[in-house]
């Protein structure tokens, strides 16, 4: 995903400033909490410090780059430095907050993976969509999963193939709100055509 990069440091960033607010969440924990859920607490906020350190470390892989690529949010006033004694810390602005939500929920709107288990039928499977421009992504990637899956085009928008639809593909066009533009057939073994309820 484009951004990829700036999401995993705003987010460690906005993980570290926590860090200075550690003390004031605990007073979000229920009353009369115990020290061991106090101390779960405190664990679960490092280690998913922790995780995002390790991501970014994977896609930044010297510190250079690192400076490098916090320079630039500097420059581009999403996050800012600040000295507190002798040492210096990184907050994220305002401006990067909006930016952070903006990537988280452009993540979230990615579309699923393209492959699937593939698991062959004895059934031919006719797969037949009218998705409209404006879900160009969504066609695309349906018809890349497709191929994936083993159909064979006979048109851009109707695909045939002796294929088992997994489940999770079913979901992921559910979840992409595609059943309305789609309709899947099977034949039966008189080779009537049959419609799918999905």
């Amino acid at each position: 995903m484009k951004g990829e990069k700036v999401l995993k440091l705003l987010e460690i960033i906005e993980e570290a400033t926590w860090a200075l607010s550690d003390m004031v969440s605990v007073f979000t924990l229920p009353y009369g909490s115990s020290r061991a859920q106090i101390q779960r607490h405190f664990l679960s906020r490092e280690l998913r410090r922790k995780s995002l350190v390790d991501e970014l470390r994977k896609s930044i892989k010297d510190s250079q780059r690192l400076y490098e690529f916090v320079y630039h949010l500097e420059k581009d006033g999403l996050v800012e430095r600040k000295k507190k004694g002798k040492k210096r810390f990184l907050y994220i602005t305002t401006r990067g907050k909006r930016l952070l939500e903006k990537l988280r929920l452009r993540k979230k709107m990615m579309m699923p993976k393209k492959s699937y288990h593939i698991q062959s039928d004895n059934i031919l499977k006719i797969v037949i969509f009218d998705i409209p421009e404006r879900e160009r992504t969504k066609r695309d990637w349906l018809r890349v999963v497709l191929k994936n899956l083993g159909f064979k085009m006979l048109q851009k928008s109707v695909w045939v193939g002796k294929i088992k639809l997994p489940r999770s593909f079913l979901e992921d066009l559910q979840n992409f709100r595609l059943l309305d533009y789609i309709e899947i057939f099977a034949t039966s073994k008189t080779g009537s055509l049959k419609h799918i309820s999905l």
